[in-house]
């Protein structure tokens, strides 16, 4: 990602990335994307979201069998 900030000189310089120990860099639309309303692993909302991870998945697995996706609290 090719992201920029201004500076108190009001000129754009270029970001960074660091690759340090300690607390990672996150991008804003992740940080965003945790605002969002949560569903439990019990809701419909859930059992549509395993349907679409679940063909991706078998695609990462080299696989055509079922992928298992346990969601489940504790």
């Amino acid at each position: 990602m090719n992201a920029s900030k201004q500076n108190s000189t009001g000129r754009s310089t270029p970001h960074i990335k660091l690759f340090i120990p300690g607390p990672t860099e996150v991008l804003p639309e992740i940080l965003d994307a945790q605002t969002d309303w949560m569903f439990g692993h019990r809701m419909p909302e859930c059992a549509d979201l395993i349907g679409r991870i679940e063909p991706k998945l078998q695609q990462v697995f080299y696989t055509s069998k079922r992928v298992l996706i346990s969601a489940s609290s504790g």
